[in-house]
């Protein structure tokens, strides 16, 4: 705007009367004092020219109860705002020279300041008094000179500059409080706005990472603007189960970015429901609700007259013991399936591909009478990789040997497959990688 020495003489636009702009700003609930904007720190008056809010030794302080400090008049002199310099909660009484000052009630100022050579300023005329936007720091209204008369707060000069007091801008403070509502992937945060700074939060919310002090570089949830204090939950989502994070609340607005300090959790593991069926001719144990990761064991338990086959997922095949073993990594839905017991059983084998061997063995067999199935190979250059048994309509097999000669009692139908592949020589192996 100029240097206020040459500007004292222009008139504001619009104002016959004479004004001096005197600005002092106070935000709700601030327990310290603030100083006033580097920038944003003159009033005018049309009688005595500007008055500098933030002037070398001036130390204009704001608090929640009163202001204090000197403004410097470049015409004149030092106008004290308050007897008071201690800081923190004081009210002046007003009621002489020794207990005078400015009061703060809310947004509202009111009672007085002194200049040695202008007298009395009233800061609550009437007609006038001067007020606080909380949001912004701006002041507004008027006060009244006893010998130079009205001072405004905010004005608009004829070469359209725009000049204000203005409280300098400070950053909320926060708090983080203990994280609440731990799940697999997500959790609720909690937070506490003990002071809105200067201006107004543009951000709030959590930040929470696998590190300590995460920021707003990281995730967060970010919950707009804040107009009060007080707690305050965020929603932390997108975790990954059984991981340990750390989580801070964080406040913003144009003077910085605050963080309350680290609060650690972990997620918990993610459970599943395993529920092991039987078919007719059985019973099974171990159904339950088990964490990520868990080992567990399901059995099945073959009735009189019946065996135990294979347990199925679906369509599936997926063991072939009794007793079935996995580790736990998403819900599971299982059945146990039986064979009745019947005096004879068909035992079919087959080789393949067919034109590597054949089987011998297959045929009709009496219940618990020894089976020996082999696979006679067509020439020295195949071998055996496995026996698998299979189910026809179902997916899946178990492999139940790798002998040539596989024997076993018959206690059911089977259906048995011996497979066999080439043998791969050094100089065949390089012959197919060159190809």
């Amino acid at each position: 705007m100029g240097h206020p020495s040459r500007l004292w003489l222009m008139r504001l636009r619009g104002l016959p009367a004479i004004f001096i702009m005197l600005g002092l700003c106070l935000m709700t609930g601030q327990a310290l004092g603030q100083g006033i904007d580097s920038t944003h720190k003159y009033a005018w008056s049309e009688n005595t020219g500007w008055l500098n809010f933030n002037p070398a030794q001036g130390d204009v302080a704001v608090y929640a109860t009163h202001l204090e400090g000197y403004v410097w008049g470049e015409n004149v002199g030092w106008i004290r705002l308050g007897t008071h310099t201690g800081g923190g909660t004081h009210t002046y009484a007003n009621t002489d020279e020794t207990n005078y000052g400015v009061n703060r009630t809310g947004n509202q100022l009111s009672g007085f300041a002194w200049s040695e050579n202008t007298g009395w300023i009233n800061f609550n005329p009437t007609h006038g008094g001067v007020s606080i936007n909380p949001a912004t720091g701006d002041f507004s209204g008027y006060a009244w000179g006893e010998n130079i008369g009205w001072i405004k707060f905010a004005g608009t000069a004829l070469d359209d500059t725009v000049y204000k007091v203005k409280m300098a801008d400070t950053a909320p403070t926060v708090t983080t409080q203990a994280v609440t509502g731990i799940g697999t992937t997500t959790a609720t945060g909690h937070g506490n706005i003990t002071d809105l700074g200067t201006p107004n939060p543009t951000a709030y919310g959590a930040c929470w990472s696998t590190t300590a002090d995460p920021t707003t570089a990281d995730s967060c949830t970010d919950k707009g603007g804040a107009a009060s204090t007080g707690a305050f939950t965020a929603n932390i989502t997108g975790l990954s189960a059984g991981t340990t994070y750390y989580v801070r609340a964080f406040a913003a607005n144009t003077a910085g970015t605050s963080y309350g300090d680290n609060r650690q959790f972990t997620t918990t593991l993610a459970t599943y429901t395993v529920t092991p069926t039987a078919g007719t001719g059985g019973t099974v144990s171990d159904a339950g609700t088990y964490a990520h990761g868990t080992q567990v064991t399901v059995q099945a338990f073959a009735a009189s007259g019946y065996v135990f086959v294979n347990w199925t997922e679906g369509s599936t095949v997926v063991s072939c013991d009794a007793q079935y073993s996995f580790r736990v990594t998403g819900n599971r839905t299982l059945r146990a399936n039986f064979s009745p017991v019947r005096s004879q059983y068909t035992i079919a084998g087959a080789a393949k591909p067919a034109s590597y061997g054949t089987v011998n063995g297959s045929g009709p067999y009496n219940h618990g009478a020894n089976v020996t199935m082999t696979v006679l190979l067509s020439h020295q250059g195949v071998f055996l990789t496995n026996w698998i048994e299979t189910w026809p309509g179902l997916a899946g097999y178990c492999v139940v040997s790798e002998d040539e000669q596989y024997t076993f009692p018959a206690t059911r139908n089977r259906n048995l497959t011996a497979n066999v592949r080439p043998k791969t020589l050094p100089g065949v192996l390089m012959l197919l990688l060159d190809e």
